[in-house]
């Protein structure tokens, strides 16, 4: 200025008006959500001449560091943010220029960027580019799945899919987790596995071998296959096939075959392939030539067909002649094989002696006599019974004694067996005369490792004769008794001597159980029934197989204690039919030491029963504290139903029984018919809680309210799965009830329709404010219900409602858009001191003009705004918009 005032007063009176160069005449910018970024103008004058001037945005999303300059050389930094953009958003507006040497103007515009995910098969913007990533990059894809942007970034708005990846996240294997998530969002089907083969033959393999099963799977995904091997000849073999030992669609399982534990003939093996839904069976057949082993395997199955011949003979389940020809065929199996077999000649000479063919009976006893000797231990049987066939063919009791004194001094000389012991029984008369010493001595034979069944057989008949000499209960006694109910040589008083000492027994054995049964089956003792039912009743057994027993007892009326209980805990719960009378009688005094199934018996009570019958209104005051207590403790099954139907009315519903209506009324009754499953899980897409529910007998009862839940299962190995058969039934009441109760989930149903239809619910803002209060919500959820209650006001569906409700939410943690929409409602109904903070925080980007003009007008007549910076900046806006007021 003092160059200036000298050169006019030296006359120079020319006046150069300075030109100046701007560096940019547009600036575009593309900036991630949240992001900010730096730059910067430079303004040089030309002709060496200086520059004056001032700079500023005509929107605060971008600004100066200091936005003055003077100089030859300046430059202007300005700093960009997205802040408080939405993705996609772009912000467009003018950086003026006002200088010494004239006005310019830089057009700039910011465009947030969406977010993306790159990867080696390029952008993933949706889960369907997802699932291809899974097809052609597993590992990276995995990774993806695993890490925390896929939640924000896939499922961000999709409550249902959210809600669905948290559980599936619960399993162990990552992989597995991927799979149900795919599969329970409908984006894959599920891997199905399949063998081309279920048989696999080989014959007369003498070394160790192995060989290979493939197996296929459906299509592309993770499977898992647990594997179980039967056959003690397979060995080395893994106990689970996973999605990594699949080649493409094919995963090969070796198998290995030891030679040496291969027999003659068939051997057989199986290999048995299980997934939740499916199970595979692969048999493998080995058939080697059979070896000198089968001789001795025939001859000792032999040996045991003319015992069990014998026995089924003297027990009466064949007659003499049948027992005759059996024995006959097998003497001639054996003699095919060896002419001189000893024990085929006896059989032979047995047989002819029986027929009274003297001839023949001497041509076989001559035949054995030139082959008999007594040369070692192993051959004093085989001639003691010849000496024994000897006496009945001869029929003389002088030799029939001389034989009885040899085959004795065999006996006592060490030659101890059951063969002679049984042999002495009949050529000795003192053993009928004294039994006690015949089931003595056969006891002694037991406990010096004797099991001839043989024996069992001649001590079941001292004892079906003598019980009193059953006094204990050891092993030998139990074995007797065992055989005695197979071969039914059982009377009324064996069975009550028995009966008498497994009484005392505590707790409950099987063998037992089963020789009371066979004993009751033949005698229909009730001293044998009442302790079948007692050892059941002390064993605590509840399964359906047992029912039939307690039935039997209450059909006798027993006096037992816990009977009744015990029918009802075993009975099939699968229909109504009529109990036993005297069942209905019994619980008339009182249901309460009923510990299972008494909504069972209620039920079959009121399905068998008018409401006036004299029977039922016994039952009237004790079925309805039932029904009140289940009320009160939300239970509900297939067996309340119909006892509530019966039962409850709008007055019987009070107090707490009120608050539990929702759980009764919002029960279902899942079924799955796959064994694999154990459990229900059930996760609610609005709320964090989840239900874990066991399957019993292959049902679950669980509580629904909102639509679309997550349904998920849990297998035996502890698998969360996404898709499983299942049958899903709800079980209403027939019964009309207004007292239906409300509770947190119950709310969130009405919510459900609010946002299904907002234009339907207009005025239920309250119910919606409720909900955000909801402390078991999850905070998507929440997120979600904020930006519709804001929406919700926006299009006047609260009926002008307004109170400060929407200012109580945190603003940062509302979309863009939710915002300008708060912002927007309280200019509209002329708050304008309450969205000033909001505009100096979030800016005016958005604003319906009108509003931003409206605003404008507010704020310039009020004093405190005076000289404002960000009210000029959008009263400059409102002006560029068209605005001349």
């Amino acid at each position: 200025m003092k160059a200036l005032i000298e050169r006019l007063a030296a006359g120079n009176s020319v006046y150069e008006t300075p030109d100046a160069e701007i560096s940019e005449n547009r600036i575009s910018l593309n900036l991630e959500m949240g992001s900010s970024t730096q730059g910067e103008i430079c303004i040089q004058g030309k002709n060496g001449k200086s520059v004056k001037g001032v700079v500023y945005s005509t929107d605060n999303h971008l600004t100066f560091e200091n936005n003055q300059f003077n100089g030859i050389h300046n430059t202007v930094k300005y700093m960009v943010s997205t802040k408080n953009m939405s993705e996609g958003q772009i912000c467009s507006g003018t950086i003026s220029v006002v200088t010494t040497a004239g006005d310019y103007a830089i057009p700039f515009g910011i465009t947030v960027k969406k977010k993306e995910i790159l990867s080696t098969i390029g952008n993933i913007p949706d889960l369907q580019a997802f699932v291809k990533l899974v097809q052609e990059s597993y590992d990276e894809a995995l990774i993806l799945f695993l890490s925390k942007e896929f939640r924000e970034y896939f499922l961000k708005e999709d409550l249902y899919g959210d809600s669905l990846y948290r559980q599936v996240m619960k399993n162990a294997n990552r992989s597995i987790a991927l799979e149900e998530f795919l599969v329970g969002m409908g984006l894959k089907e599920r891997v199905r596995v399949s063998i081309v083969d279920s048989i696999r033959e080989y014959t007369d393999i003498v070394e160790n071998y192995g060989d290979v099963l493939n197996v296929s799977k459906s299509g592309w995904g993770y499977v898992d296959i647990d594997v179980s091997v039967e056959g003690d000849f397979l060995y080395n073999c893994k106990e689970k096939i996973s999605g990594d030992d699949f080649n493409g669609k094919i995963a090969e399982y070796p198998y290995f075959i030891n030679a040496g534990r291969l027999h003659g003939g068939s051997n057989h093996g199986r290999i048995t392939l299980r997934t939740t839904n499916e199970t595979i069976i692969y048999d493998i057949v080995i058939v080697n030539q059979k070896n000198s082993i089968e001789s001795y395997i025939n001859e000792k199955r032999n040996s045991i067909g003319l015992v069990k011949n014998y026995l089924n003979f003297r027990t009466g389940v064949i007659d003499g002649k049948k027992w005759m020809d059996e024995m006959d065929d097998m003497a001639d199996e054996r003699l095919e094989r060896d002419k001189r077999d000893i024990v085929g000649l006896l059989a032979k000479a047995q047989i002819a002696i029986v027929k009274n063919n003297e001839e023949k009976a001497a041509e076989y006893l001559s035949e054995i006599s030139s082959l008999m000797t007594v040369k070692d231990a192993t051959s004093v049987e085989e001639y003691c019974y010849y000496l024994y066939l000897k006496t009945l063919y001869r029929n003389n009791s002088n030799f029939t004694e001389d034989i009885k004194k040899e085959i004795k001094d065999y006996f006592e000389g060490g030659h101890d067996t059951w063969q002679l012991l049984w042999m002495l029984f009949y050529m000795d008369e003192r053993y009928d005369e004294n039994p006690s010493l015949k089931y003595t001595l056969i006891k002694r034979m037991f406990n010096n490792g004797c099991f001839s069944p043989v024996m069992y057989f001649e001590a079941a008949n001292v004892l079906a004769k003598q019980p009193e000499l059953l006094r204990i209960m050891n092993k030998f006694e139990i074995q007797v008794l065992n055989f005695a109910g197979k071969y039914h040589i059982v009377n009324e008083e064996l069975a009550k001597q028995a009966a008498e000492l497994l009484v005392k027994e505590k707790g409950f054995s099987e063998t037992y159980l089963n020789i009371l049964s066979r004993f009751y089956e033949d005698t229909k003792c009730s001293e044998v029934l009442s302790c079948i039912c007692s050892m059941l009743i002390n064993g605590n057994k509840t399964g359906k197989e047992y029912f039939k027993w307690f039935q039997e007892g209450v059909k006798k009326e027993l006096k037992i204690t816990n009977l009744y209980e015990y029918y009802i805990y075993t009975i099939n719960t699968d229909n109504y039919e009529p109990l036993e009378k005297s069942a209905y009688k019994y619980f008339s005094y009182g249901t309460e030491t009923l510990t299972y199934n008494r909504d069972y018996f209620f039920a079959n009570l009121i399905s068998n029963f008018e409401i006036t019958d004299e029977l039922y209104l016994k039952y009237r005051e004790d079925l309805e504290k039932y029904v009140t207590q289940e009320l009160v403790r939300g239970n509900h099954n297939r067996h309340l139903r119909i006892v509530y139907s019966r039962v409850l009315t709008d007055d019987f519903i009070v107090g707490e029984m009120t608050d539990k209506m929702p759980e009764i009324l919002h029960t279902y009754q899942i079924t799955v018919q796959n064994e694999n499953i154990k459990s229900v899980v059930i996760r609610h897409k609005e709320i964090e809680n989840t239900q874990t529910i066991p399957l019993v007998n292959g049902i679950a009862y669980v509580q629904l309210y909102t639509e679309n839940p997550v349904i998920m299962f849990m297998d035996v190995c502890g698998r969360f799965l996404s898709k499983v058969d299942y049958e899903l039934e709800q079980l209403t009441l027939d019964v009309k009830i207004t007292k239906i109760g409300s509770n947190a989930m119950t709310k969130l149903c009405e919510v459900e329709k609010i946002l299904k239809k907002p234009e339907d619910n207009k005025g239920r803002i309250l119910e919606l404010k409720e909900a955000v209060e909801l402390p078991q919500i999850t905070g998507q959820f929440c997120s979600l219900l904020k930006e519709f209650i804001v929406d919700y006001y926006y299009k006047g569906y609260d009926n002008g409602d307004l109170d400060i409700y929407l200012l109580q939410f945190n603003m940062a943690q509302l979309s863009k858009a939710s915002r300008n929409k708060v912002m927007e409602i309280l200019i509209q109904r002329n708050l304008t001191e309450l969205v000033y903070p909001y505009i100096a925080k979030y800016g005016y980007q958005g604003i319906q003009k009108i509003l931003l003009e409206k605003l404008c007008i507010e704020l310039v007549c009020n004093e405190e705004y005076d000289g404002n910076e960000l009210l000029t900046e959008m009263c400059g806006e409102a002006f560029r918009n068209g605005c001349r007021n």
